[in-house]
């Protein structure tokens, strides 16, 4: 059967003309909302073409700071030659029978245009992709493309001049104090103490890669960070396309119960062992944790459900467990796959939730008897582009000929070969293996008086 447009009563459902009208007269009654419209919304959150001329002036005068009222906006639509596609009579009658504008209503009728859009793309993307099935295009490419549309119904950014960016009262404060807990945002960290004093944590936007070689234990770093996170009420989700929930829980239960991963699967635990693992099931059903299993992820599916889960679980971070083996969209050699897959990534962080990537190592440096560094990642050039910092784990116990030496036995080191925002350096750490878990070795947290001291004085 052909499919049908949509009948004229559901069009009106994703409209709400009065809204759109109440919006832009509350933007002529105070420069502050003014400023809260243009920012909040775009032209394509108004369906009338005589409202999407007017928003198009207002955006323009508060990117410029002029004033808004009916009469600078008349002039501005008269030297544009638009007053007759808006009619004077409408903009004198803007706010008729509105209730009271005021910060609430306006951010009402703010969210329920933004609601309108979305349906309207999410009917947009849904009459697309019957079609291209009536068609009998490919199922995986239409509910690919289908995603996509979904997450570009609003737009995640918009060009500003960047003056007024810094200079908005919500910014100030986060731009001149970054690291203070009122304006991290994300309030999300490594747990690793020593490298979040060289970082400072992990900022929203950012991606952080962890590269290591097999069994040096990326999947324990991985968890560990979602651990640190979840149990202080930080949600998380866990992209594993390595272990699936079985593996994850037996790991993360383990950690939490201070018992050997090795025994514990083995069966072979006492009873106060036992009595700690079902203490720690417990912990872990409370935690805002989610995880995807999809051994066949792609990237654009990765970004496409941390989106989801950010507009509908409040995620904050997200750890990807590990990059290599992230399927992609792109016909080409595995380098192109690599490249896309890390573009889409860098985008997912953007738009949605700092991200965590674990990467994998060749083994040159162990041949070469040497530590790693960057250039021994499997695609080392997309990886690096794509990280604001990379850390690689270094277990000497675990080069050739130095597997029994004993004084080696724990020794570690996180060699953070690339920090955007700060120094590189080599962190001392501490290996624990029957646990499979890295910490802190003789941590101390650093002196910042002098630091204090310098800021009275400025």
């Amino acid at each position: 059967m052909k499919h049908q447009q949509p009948e004229e009563q559901q069009v009106k459902s994703i409209v709400n003309e009065e809204a759109e009208r109440f919006t832009l007269a509350a933007a002529m009654m105070k420069p502050e909302f003014a400023d809260q419209v243009s920012e909040s919304l775009t032209t394509a959150d108004f369906t009338l073409r005589r409202n999407q001329l007017l928003f198009s002036v207002i955006a323009d005068f508060r990117a410029k700071r002029f004033e808004c009222n009916r009469v600078t906006i008349v002039d501005a639509l008269v030297s544009r030659g638009q007053l007759e596609a808006v009619e004077f009579s409408y903009i004198i009658d803007l706010d008729a029978n509105a209730p009271a504008l005021n910060d609430k209503s306006l951010a009402a009728y703010i969210k329920i245009l933004r609601t309108k859009t979305k349906l309207r793309g999410i009917q947009a993307a849904a009459h697309d992709a019957a079609k291209r099935a009536e068609s009998g295009d490919e199922p995986d490419e239409i509910m690919r493309d289908f995603e996509s549309q979904l997450y570009k119904v609003a737009p995640t950014s918009k060009v500003v001049r960047f003056g007024d960016y810094i200079e908005s009262p919500a910014n100030f404060g986060r731009l001149m104090n970054p690291y203070s807990p009122v304006y991290r945002g994300s309030g999300v960290f490594t747990g690793f103490r020593a490298l979040d004093d060289e970082t400072g944590g992990i900022f929203p936007k950012e991606v952080i890669v962890f590269g290591a070689g097999t069994g040096v234990g990326k999947t324990s770093i991985a968890l560990q960070i979602i651990a640190y996170n979840v149990k202080r009420g930080v949600p998380g989700v866990l992209f594993s396309p390595e272990s699936n929930e079985d593996e994850i829980f037996n790991r993360l239960a383990c950690q939490i119960a201070r018992v050997s991963v090795k025994r514990f699967k083995t069966g072979d635990l006492n009873e106060r062992e036992r009595a700690a693992i079902e203490l720690a099931r417990q912990e872990i059903c409370e935690w805002p944790f989610y995880i995807d299993s999809s051994s066949r992820l792609k990237g654009s599916e990765l970004r496409a459900r941390l989106l989801r889960l950010v507009e509908y679980h409040g995620i904050k971070f997200g750890v990807l467990d590990y990059v290599q083996k992230l399927k992609s969209d792109v016909r080409g050699n595995e380098m192109e796959k690599l490249v896309d897959a890390c573009d889409t990534l860098v985008e997912a962080a953007k738009e949605g939730a700092p991200l965590v990537v674990m990467a994998q190592l060749s083994r040159a440096n162990r041949k070469e008897r040497r530590k790693p560094i960057i250039d021994d990642l499997h695609g080392s050039s997309a990886i690096e582009k794509m990280a604001s910092k990379l850390v690689i784990p270094f277990r000497p116990e675990m080069e050739p000929g130095k597997e029994g030496d004993e004084t080696l036995k724990g020794v570690a080191e996180f060699l953070l070969l690339k920090n955007r925002d700060g120094e590189r350096k080599t962190i001392p750490m501490r290996y624990i293996g029957w646990r499979t878990m890295y910490e802190d070795k003789d941590y101390e947290a650093p002196d910042l008086s002098r630091q204090r001291e310098l800021e009275e004085m400025f």
